[in-house]
């Protein structure tokens, strides 16, 4: 599978993949899941859709064990498969279970003040800055904000981090490791 994985950083592990980019179906899930099962360990799964819909699937040992959307079919919506009437409200989002998962209980109230603020407003008029408000309450790093799948398969790393930072997995050689190639 064509990803990038992170070094531990805070005690978290960023897999920023290319298919979970392309928010196909249950395949943009499906990475948080196998890795959840794989290694027996909590996995939250991010996504953000043309910084209108947030969402994110929280996965225990393999099982979704909670789920967030800030416009319940938003997806849908955002990619032309649903009408605009189908647009619906917040659905899920356990702030305490999160928090339990993350070992953040005293982030409580602020994590349910993010996920309960409401979309498109001066608040979170960008579903980037929900996801990096979430991240900062749960003490994630911020460089896995917005799947950078692409940025990083072009060479633009995080400030402080650079591709040594990163495995690849893809089977497509990312264009600054060609430039590497040429110039040695």
């Amino acid at each position: 599978r064509d990803a990038f994985i992170s070094k531990k950083v805070c005690g978290y592990i960023l897999v920023c993949d290319a298919k979970s980019d392309e928010l196909i179906g249950d395949d943009s899930w499906e990475l948080g899941q196998t890795l959840s099962q794989t290694f027996q360990i909590p996995c939250l799964a991010v996504a953000v859709h043309h910084d209108d819909v947030f969402a994110y699937h929280l996965y225990d040992r393999g099982t979704l064990v909670d789920e967030y959307v800030t416009r319940e079919n938003g997806f849908q919506v955002a990619c032309g498969m649903m009408p605009i009437e189908s647009l619906g409200e917040r659905r899920g989002g356990n702030s305490r279970l999160l928090c339990e998962t993350f070992q953040r209980g005293e982030a409580q109230a602020v994590v349910e003040e993010i996920l309960s603020a409401p979309p498109q407003t001066d608040r979170y008029l960008w579903e980037t800055k929900r996801h990096a408000d979430l991240c900062g309450a749960l003490g994630m790093p911020p460089f896995g904000i917005c799947g950078f799948h692409t940025l990083y398969f072009n060479g633009d790393f995080p400030d402080g981090m650079t591709e040594d930072d990163f495995r690849y997995t893809g089977t497509d050689t990312p264009p600054w490791k060609l430039e590497k190639r040429i110039r040695n």
